[in-house]
């Protein structure tokens, strides 16, 4: 960190230096948790007997369990986790550096050819990028389809319970217990529909293909099968993005699948599983009920987290990005937390129902010994009940309570989700069958967290900050009842529109975005630990990438930006920022004939992106179906048209098609200056609300195809895609919701 912490400073070193740094640090930790995994922690004793096939492990007098062998081996593979992503940050340093050699000998060339070059150039780079992002779906789709049942068999060789990797007690034992060597294990009633399949790899191995892993692993390669296919044949896509009714048929399909694959699990633990070999559990109605809620929040936990990262290969093997697909999180996150808190309310009535009563008044039977009742009789004495009732309390109130309030506060909303670093170790000691689940999405989050980490020791040159700040804006309101009577009037004035305006460019010019991506900023001169995501303006055929962020207020992060940035020229070194990205997924309007871009305030942001990477696009175009152009923004202020003035005031000479800039401004009202169509800077300005029916009615009058692209409040965006569908017209939200 002091190495990262001087360039912040100085702001003088390359980036690829500061990749270098971090690679010979995750190298350096890589071998030293290796050899403590393996010599102190004695990790050798589990790893040189097979570790997966380790059943004649010794049992040592001084690690009778086997606990220290166990997390030494777990030391040991951590390591190498660190020790494969150093080697990928390496040869993506390799590649950066090869990229900057080469973009040197470009700019020396560029000195001494025109300006148009350059664009060809960015065209070129942009096109690649696109390639690039195809070939890593398809690479994705590719590898899931092949992982996903490989992790089915490995879930069928190794313990259920994350605490039965032990050298001496727990793989061994349980190979044993369950018939896994040389036998068959059966763990369901005898009239159950769904029963364990057992596999004989060989004459001393048999993988069993759990009914319950076996929904969830089928399930998933159904998934990933369907939506690579949406994302390779455009047909197959508009067909599931139609809508019936209210739902899109793809939306409708997957509800579909996902239900009765809810149903045939929960059904399996509730009716068909055997609890502990023995059914010593059946004949208590309530706890089965409770043990049924458990599992099935622990599936669902491991399905929330697939979506969670922002590069998981689920989404990218669909084509889909982590702002378009955060509703399938936020709606499995719902259902986790009801099915964790049915599974606390049936234990805490099963514990009622064995005259318990007294120790759940005061909580003591979530948090003291004893509890975990056993078939009716003497509870029993779990160390991991009372853990997990700790972790428990407080994610209710971070995951449950806090979204209502959070929405306000970004910091508020990212470091209330850190509660899943305690949460996600406690469930895998705490469930059987957890880490089958919960596995997949935890290797995927990290990788892509540590990735997003090393990424963000990128720092970017800011080329340009410019604080903004539009005309106050005037509305006639009526204020008392005396006044109403007399027909005084009077004007308020209401707070002006501020806006930041950040200009950066990427290290050597490596990093390609497309219209509706978005960044994760971080300013060090504002806080060392803020990261907020904001939507790329600018075209990435644009020499600088660009954010405008909108100021809410003198002590948010945006009010502080909006400071840095009247300051920015007395800081002796400048301002420092910090980004991960770009996120989200490419699009190209040329692909539609009739294409209207709606925004609503701050939501230009994305629109201008699309409109300048079009208007680029199109005049060097060869094949492009796009006939129209057209982009309707609403705003409470007539100033704030004026503060994208610049990114608006396009070349439209040579252009295959035309384009149209419509403005509207909602909170001018009929005694106003505004009133009608008053001037702007880019064009009228209507004093009034847009009438979408109309708009998109009037703009694809013979039935062309006509996309709809909206990003702004939510009521706006709703009411624009009610009107796309009246219209027959696609439409795609650009909006994210935390």
């Amino acid at each position: 960190m002091g190495g990262i912490l001087h360039v912040w400073k100085a702001g003088e070193q390359p980036s690829v230096l500061r990749r270098s740094s971090t690679v010979a640090v995750l190298a350096a930790a890589a071998f030293l948790l290796i050899s403590i995994g393996y010599h102190v922690l004695e990790g050798r004793q589990m790893l040189t007997c097979g570790f997966v096939w380790c059943y004649a492990a010794d049992v040592s007098a001084v690690d009778p369990v086997g606990f220290k062998a166990t997390v030494g081996s777990g030391v040991f593979f951590f390591g190498l986790l660190l020790l494969f992503l150093a080697g990928f940050l390496c040869k993506e340093q390799t590649l950066a550096m090869s990229c900057c050699k080469g973009q040197q000998l470009k700019l020396g060339e560029l000195e001494e050819e025109e300006e148009e070059e350059e664009e060809v150039q960015l065209q070129r780079s942009l096109e690649r990028a696109a390639c690039r992002q195809v070939a890593r779906r398809r690479f994705s789709a590719l590898v899931l389809l092949l992982v996903l049942p490989a992790l089915l068999v490995i879930c069928g060789v190794l313990p259920n319970m994350w605490e039965g990797f032990s050298r001496g007690g727990g793989l061994k034992k349980f190979m044993g217990a369950t018939a896994g060597i040389n036998g068959t294990m059966i763990s369901e009633k005898p009239d159950a529909w769904m029963v364990t399949l057992n596999w004989r790899w060989s004459d001393s191995v048999v993988v069993k293909f759990f009914p319950d892993t076996l929904l969830f692993y089928v399930f998933l390669e159904m998934v990933v099968l369907v939506t690579a296919l949406q994302a390779e044949f455009p047909g197959f896509a508009k067909l599931l993005s139609r809508k019936v009714g209210p739902a899109k048929i793809g939306h409708f399909l997957l509800g579909t699948w996902f239900a009765v694959f809810l149903a045939m699990f929960v059904r399996y633990w509730a009716v068909d599983h055997l609890y502990h070999g023995d059914g010593k559990f059946n004949k208590y109605p309530l706890e089965v009920a409770a043990r049924t809620c458990g599992v099935t929040a622990v599936m669902l936990l491991g399905l929330l987290l697939l979506p969670a990262s922002k590069s998981s290969p689920v989404l990218r093997a669909a084509g889909s990005s982590w702002e378009s697909a955060v509703w399938i999180h936020i709606m499995l996150g719902v259902l986790f937390l009801t099915a964790t808190c049915g599974h606390v309310v049936l234990f805490l009535a099963r514990f009622a129902e064995m005259g318990y009563l007294s120790d759940i008044i005061p909580f003591n039977a979530a948090f003291f010994y004893p509890q975990n009742p056993v078939g009716g009789k003497t509870p029993s004495d779990n160390w991991t009940v009372p853990m997990m009732s700790a972790v428990f309390w407080p994610s209710l109130v971070c995951f449950g309570i806090f979204p209502w309030f959070r929405r306000r506060n970004y910091e508020l909303f990212r470091y209330s989700h850190y509660m899943s670093v305690i949460l996600v170790p406690a469930i895998l000691w705490h469930a059987t069958n957890a880490w089958y689940f919960v596995l997949p999405g935890v290797l995927l989050w990290t990788v892509d967290r540590v990735v997003r980490l090393c990424g963000a020791c990128e720092g970017v040159q800011v080329q340009e900050m410019e604080p903004l700040e539009a005309a106050v804006a005037t509305t006639t309101i009526t204020t008392t009842e005396e006044a109403q009577e007399t027909k005084k009037k009077q004007k308020k004035p209401t707070p002006a529109e501020r806006v930041t305006k950040v200009a950066f460019t990427w290290p050597g010019q490596a990093r390609t975005h497309s219209p509706s991506m978005f960044v994760v900023v971080n300013f060090p001169q504002i806080s060392l630990n803020e990261w907020h995501p904001f939507s790329l303006s600018s075209s990435p055929l644009d020499s600088t990438a660009t954010i405008h962020v909108k100021d809410m207020g003198e002590e948010s992060f945006s009010g502080r930006l909006h400071k840095l940035a009247l300051a920015a020229s007395n800081l002796p070194r400048g301002v420092v920022m910090n980004v991960q990205g770009p996120y989200g997924s490419r699009v190209n309007l040329h692909e539609s004939q009739e294409v209207v871009l709606v925004a609503g305030g701050i939501g230009i942001t994305p629109m201008v992106s699309a409109l300048r990477c079009a208007v680029q696009q199109g005049l060097r175009a060869k094949h492009s179906k796009l006939r129209r152009l057209r982009l309707v923004w609403v705003a409470r202020s007539p100033g704030v048209f004026d503060m994208f003035a610049k990114e608006l005031s396009i070349q439209a000479a040579g252009l295959p098609f035309p384009v149209e800039i419509s403005l509207f401004c909602s909170s001018c009202s009929g005694s106003s200056p505004e009133d009608g169509s008053g001037a702007g800077i880019l064009g009228p300005i209507t004093a009034a609300r847009p009438n979408f029916q109309q708009i998109f009615e009037k703009e694809s009058p013979g039935g062309e195809q006509l996309l709809v692209l909206a990003c702004g409040p939510a009521a706006m965006v709703a009411e624009c895609e009610k009107a796309a569908h009246s219209a027959s017209a696609d439409f795609e939200d650009w909006s994210f919701v935390l």
